[in-house]
């Protein structure tokens, strides 16, 4: 009877979410198209999921409502063309000075709600794997690879460790590796793997690359539960309505 009770009570719940996360979203992957027009070639629905992805920590949080949520991510699932837009960006950031940067993917309502240790991650990892490919040379041997600076904040993020990041402003930032979301975690993760299949191939870099493809598949499980399962879910309940 009580449970009969709620499930009536729930069902009255004219459920909203806090802003309009619908055209918010919509105006971002806008900007984001925006981006990458002339740069790298993507289409419109791996875009969506790159910035879906990148929010995700933001959309399934009670701040969204069930049937926001689900248009905006209960048709999307995971799969190798958005890694594979991740790696076109990473060639691009390589070979040019006009980084696209990841942290752009991100709406503002989310770094207010959750601060900026995300944009800071995001930031973090891009610059170092960029330094990294640009100070070293074929003739890479596994100890100059182990003292390079950018390759050790790289060993520190994929080894789940806590870092500080210096931003431009000569701010320090002190990062707990376990308050980055899931979702940025899948986009660094694949630049990490992208950065260290770049590099020359130097002893013991293939246990970096498994440690790194490893992350990586826990990023994919992660989003693959929240998009088929959660959302699943939520389309259950709605169904009861």
């Amino acid at each position: 009877m009580i449970k009969s009770d709620l499930v009536e009570l729930l069902n009255q719940i004219d459920e909203k979410s806090e802003i309009d996360i619908i055209s918010i979203m919509s105006d971002k992957y806008k900007e984001v198209k925006g981006i990458l027009n002339g740069k790298v070639n993507i289409s419109d629905d791996t875009i969506r999921s790159l910035v879906n992805y990148a929010n995700i920590k933001y959309l399934i949080s009670d701040k969204v409502s069930t049937k926001d949520r689900n248009t905006i991510i209960g048709q999307f699932d995971i799969n190798d063309e958005t890694s594979l837009a991740i790696a076109a960006i990473d060639k691009y950031n390589q070979t040019h000075s006009d980084s696209i940067l990841y942290s752009d993917l991100l709406i503002d309502e989310y770094i207010k709600a959750y601060g900026e240790t995300d944009k800071i991650a995001l930031d973090f990892i891009q610059f170092n794997s960029i330094m990294l490919l640009d100070t070293v040379d074929s003739g890479l041997t596994f100890n100059e690879l182990r003292n390079n600076p950018y390759f050790d904040n790289l060993f520190k993020y994929f080894t789940k460790q806590d870092f500080t990041f210096v931003d431009g402003n000569d701010k320090e930032h002190n990062i707990v590796w376990l308050e980055i979301a899931d979702g940025v975690n899948y986009i660094n993760n694949n630049t990490i793997l992208n950065t260290l299949n770049s590099l020359p191939n130097v002893d013991n870099l293939n246990n970096y690359k498994t440690k790194a493809q490893l992350n990586l598949h826990e990023s994919e499980q992660y989003l693959q539960n929240v998009i088929t399962g959660e959302c699943k879910k939520a389309e259950e309940f709605v169904k009861t309505k």
